[in-house]
């Protein structure tokens, strides 16, 4: 028996063409809104940074209602009661290794005791004159 020929195989190479893909870029995500978490941080900053101001306020409030109910207070006769409590309390900072508050709270006395000097021309609770011995 002769042999068969063999069949024929094709060697075609058949490509398959890649379906072409178009990409839209995507809309940008909204930036989210943190805003709202800091405001807490952020009165809290403003508070600390105003130390100073409202330690010298409540110093005020304090001479002023001590003022209004007549207390007495031990006095240094050339500074009154403001400019007494404000030294005190400036030396009483300089002891207690630097406590802020006690160095605001000096602050604000001295400059109510300042702005009584120049408008009255006397310190609160400074009624007695340097030298007037019928005191």
């Amino acid at each position: 028996m002769p042999k068969r020929a063999a069949a024929r195989q094709s060697s075609a190479i058949v490509r398959q063409v890649a379906p072409v893909i178009v990409r839209v870029p995507a809309s940008p995500k909204p930036a989210k809104r943190t805003r709202a978490r800091h405001y807490g941080a952020a009165i809290g900053h403003a508070a600390a940074e105003e130390k100073h101001r409202i330690a010298a306020i409540f110093t005020g409030a304090v001479l002023g209602w001590l003022d209004a109910q007549g207390t007495k207070i031990p006095t240094v006769p050339m500074l009154g009661r403001a400019g007494t409590v404000g030294v005190a309390t400036y030396l009483i900072y300089r002891q207690s290794k630097g406590n802020r508050m006690l160095s605001h709270i000096a602050t604000g006395a001295l400059t109510i005791a300042a702005y009584e000097l120049a408008n009255k021309g006397s310190i609160s609770g400074d009624d007695s004159v340097m030298g007037d011995p019928t005191v």
